[in-house]
């Protein structure tokens, strides 16, 4: 089952990144135009080559961005948490969507007319700087990607994955918040599932990380730094 929303539209809307700033007038009114609906993981939203209709909210859970190789494998390209939005760039150009995207929890979502979102992008400057500054992420993310990948030694680019996935949390501690699975790291490393374990294993007994709850947690960012760049 999916979770429900314990708060109104307009605070869900609230905490999505691209409408934080907005007035609660701006915020009441965008709520009326906003369709929630909710679906169980593993139901897929769209496939790449999809005309993209609507800007997607993500509310509650977490997407996964997929790509499928020349020989038919499928590739993780990237993960969307709740407060994030889906399809911006589309919204942007008129373009289909460029990926399929697939729910890796249960989740709720929000949707809103691509011309209505696009007349907001236009209109609204504290949503046109959010715009600008997640698709400037999106590129920064694509090319850290891109490079890891170019990465011969598995191993390496496992560590160079956790090195950009993780962020600074409270107290100065670098962690991973939400972990993905190890079939999830595998897919956006390249590499197989077996491969992340015996990875992680060897961080863990070297005392470079240590797993809390959902978190994977960077104890020495320096030596993950370092081994990383001697597994190149």
């Amino acid at each position: 089952m999916t979770k429900t929303i314990n708060i109104t539209p307009q605070d869900a809307l609230k905490r999505q990144f691209l409408f934080e700033n907005l007035s609660s007038q701006k915020l009441n009114e965008l709520a009326d135009l906003v369709k929630f609906i909710k679906f169980p993981k593993g139901h897929i939203l769209f496939k790449k080559g999809d005309i993209a209709l609507h800007l997607i909210l993500l509310i509650v859970g977490r997407t996964q961005n997929l790509q499928t190789t020349e020989d038919g494998k499928v590739v993780s390209v990237n993960f969307v948490e709740a407060g994030e939005c889906i399809g911006e760039i589309s919204v942007v150009d008129g373009g289909v969507h460029s990926t399929t995207l697939v729910a890796s929890t249960d989740i709720i979502i929000g949707l809103l007319d691509n011309n209505i979102a696009k007349h907001l992008f236009l209109s609204q400057p504290t949503i046109t700087e959010r715009v600008f500054q997640k698709l400037s992420h999106t590129i920064r993310h694509a090319n850290q990607i891109q490079s890891v990948l170019t990465i011969h030694r598995a191993h390496a680019r496992i560590y160079n994955l956790l090195l950009n996935t993780a962020k600074p949390q409270a107290n100065n501690v670098l962690a991973i918040s939400d972990l993905p699975t190890q079939h999830d790291i595998a897919a956006l490393a390249n590499v197989s599932r077996e491969t992340v374990s015996r990875a992680l294993q060897v961080l863990i007994r070297e005392g470079v990380i240590k797993k809390d709850t959902k978190r994977l947690i960077v104890c020495n960012v320096k030596k993950l730094e370092e081994m990383a760049k001697l597994n190149h």
